[in-house]
């Protein structure tokens, strides 16, 4: 979009100093998976994800939609808040001087329609991009970050720094002093705490290491990439890997230590900074008290051919159908992954026995075909040996908290056949009721987000 009036109306008094601008983007996937990304006219190389500064009396979630729609023609449904971000790595000073500190939220979000095209303006490409696809891109650091927070970026986190070789770190051959190798990997380490990481922790190199493969000479580009792969305490190693393309030159190890701001005392590494240079794609859903709910995964094929092959657990389910192996592998387990890069935080989660590890079934959470995601379908699918042990109950219980909580549901509902009283009992006990009775001997429970709160308060007085 362009600048708004009012922006424009404050560089009449301010000139090009800098402004905290509000902002609002979008990771917009649409229902293969695949991610919208657009090229600005102003830069020929970078990809980057569509969104724009927000308008006097406008949400984010709102502006979030509109820029965009105004971007790339694309209509969005938003499902939840990937990141919100700010500080120093977001100011930018543009080819005019203006200076802008941007304070942005990035939303997840679903195409629900539109043709993807160029603005014509602003926006010189708009493309739908595979997973697989992303990290073959020259991103945005905004964009990396947003891609990396969301475990898009797999299974490298996505950051890397690049160092040009300069005459003055080349001995006569033009070949890089060995003692330049660990300023470059601390160089490294310091752009990438400053991109993941909020102001205020503070740690210090005890110790540094580095192993030479080859050789990077004057006028090269090293790529740098780091990464922990050692959690203490109050300590942690962050190993860096330097290439010219995809020749290794080296590898270096630094050993950190968490200190407290302006002393040099070990204190403990904060959960939020562990999180923050982890960045792996979650893959447990929730835990309750006796229960894990997690994703599946591409090995998971022998427990849902097993878990249909059980006539009694298909007793209450339209068809009865046991589902071939066959049709997991190519058409059901792809559909349920593929569910996660669309929808987040819906979807089919495995169940497991937290004690034991044993799978006992499966739990759903998701927006019905076409409805908007203020409504969210409840189910589940249990082994006969986890029947009568509560595990439904607790399991949906907690997809009902989850769901109104967490994913902004405004209402959840289950179907259930009339004839099966287990299944209606669990509802009932997770507090949905009996809203409707079709001809085919088949219910619905629901509940609103009004009665969940309702029930809750009513728990704890």
């Amino acid at each position: 979009m362009a600048t708004p009036q009012h922006i424009a109306r404050l560089r009449e008094f301010v000139g090009t100093e800098l402004l905290i601008m509000p902002a609002a983007t979008a990771l917009v996937r649409d229902g293969a998976g695949r991610l919208l990304l657009v090229r600005h006219a102003g830069d020929a190389h970078r990809w980057g994800i569509p969104g724009g500064c927000l308008e006097i009396g406008e949400t984010p979630a709102a502006g979030a939609v509109r820029e965009v729609a105004e971007e790339t023609g694309v209509d969005v449904r938003l499902h939840g808040i990937v990141d919100a971000v700010g500080g120093p790595g977001y100011e930018v000073q543009y080819a005019n001087g203006d200076r802008v500190a941007y304070v942005s939220t990035i939303f997840h979000g679903v195409a629900v329609g539109g043709t993807p095209r160029p603005d014509g303006d602003e926006i010189a490409e708009v493309r739908w991009f595979r997973r697989d696809e992303l990290a073959g891109l020259e991103l945005t650091s905004y964009a990396r970050h947003a891609l990396g927070v969301a475990g898009l970026l797999a299974p490298d986190p996505g950051f890397a720094h690049e160092v040009r070789v300069r005459y003055a770190d080349c001995d006569q051959q033009g070949v890089v002093f060995n003692g330049h190798y660990l300023t470059y990997a601390d160089d490294a380490v310091d752009a990438w705490f400053t991109a993941a990481l909020a102001p205020g922790f503070d740690c210090m190199v005890r110790k540094a290491t580095v192993e030479w493969a080859s050789s990077a000479r004057h006028g090269e580009t090293l790529t740098l990439r780091p990464r922990v792969n050692r959690w203490g305490r109050t300590s942690f190693d962050v190993t860096v890997e330097g290439s010219v393309g995809a020749r290794p030159v080296f590898e270096a190890v630094l050993h950190y230590v968490s200190v407290a701001p302006g002393t040099a005392d070990p204190t403990p590494v904060p959960d939020e900074v562990r999180a923050a240079l982890t960045r792996r794609p979650r893959t447990v859903l929730l835990t309750t008290e006796r229960l894990v709910l997690r994703r599946f995964t591409a090995d998971d094929v022998d427990l849902l051919v097993e878990l249909d092959a059980d006539p009694e657990v298909l007793r209450h389910v339209p068809d009865g159908r046991a589902t071939p192996r066959a049709e997991v592998e190519a058409e059901l387990l792809p559909r349920y992954l593929a569910y996660y890069e669309v929808y987040r935080g819906f979807g089919f989660f495995a169940a497991q026995e937290r004690a034991s590890g044993e799978f006992l079934g499966w739990f759903h959470l998701r927006p019905p075909e076409g409805a908007d995601f203020v409504d969210a379908e409840l189910g589940y699918r249990l082994r006969r040996s986890a029947w009568g042990k509560g595990f439904a109950t607790e399991g949906a219980r907690a997809l009902v908290e989850l769901a109104f909580v967490e994913l902004g549901a405004r209402r959840v509902h289950a179907g259930t056949m009339t004839a099966n009283t287990a299944s209606r009992r669990v509802l009932e006990k997770a507090g949905l009721r009996l809203v409707r009775t079709f001809p085919e001997e088949s219910l619905e429970y629901a509940m609103t987000r009004d009665e969940w709160a309702q029930m809750r308060s009513t728990d704890l007085t």
